[in-house]
């Protein structure tokens, strides 16, 4: 089995040290995760410091779907999303291994159902990089909530040229203070 994307990067990006939590773990129907005998992402956890020596805390789960953010040759992408917490706030973020969010995301907004919930909206902006590939979402303090007590997080968002895609997210479990 090949490992995500984000995964493998993971490897080389963050220090050897860092407090992680197996991305794959047996799978348990009783918690909302796949049928026995299949594996499912959870979270992992980074513990580093920026260029300042200042503390950054993550939380990041993989979305097991596929994406199909390219055409014509149908390119797949994985979806990542994580919690960052930095001496100036949290901030929670959707970053996608290929393929581009829409490109007039200024101001944009995704749908996100939690547990087969209704949909709700939330506003989101675009990376201060300008890349297109990462958006943060504007209201993290609701969004945490909803995941504390969540075991499924889908979130539906339009790629450049390829419409609504949704990837869904095993997030139960979630260690966040």
């Amino acid at each position: 089995m090949m490992k995500p994307f984000f995964y493998c990067l993971s490897l080389f990006l963050l220090p050897p040290d860092v407090n992680k939590v197996p991305l794959f773990r047996e799978a348990d129907p009783a918690h909302g995760q796949p049928p026995s005998g299949r594996r499912a992402e959870t979270w992992l956890y980074a513990k580093t410091s920026d260029r300042q020596g200042k503390p950054i805390e993550k939380a990041s789960v993989i979305s097991p779907d596929r994406l199909n953010v390219g055409f014509p040759d149908n390119t797949v992408a994985t979806a990542l999303f994580t919690l960052r917490r930095t001496g100036n706030g949290t901030t929670a973020y959707l970053q996608v291994s290929q393929g581009q969010f829409n490109s007039s995301y200024q101001g944009g907004s995704v749908r996100i159902r939690f547990d087969g919930q209704p949909w709700k909206t939330y506003a989101y902006s675009p990376a201060a990089n300008g890349t297109g590939t990462t958006i943060f979402f504007d209201a993290v303090a609701p969004l945490i909530a909803q995941l504390k007590s969540a075991r499924r997080m889908t979130i539906e968002v339009v790629f450049n040229g390829q419409g609504r895609q949704q990837a869904s997210f095993p997030v139960a479990g979630l260690r966040w203070k």
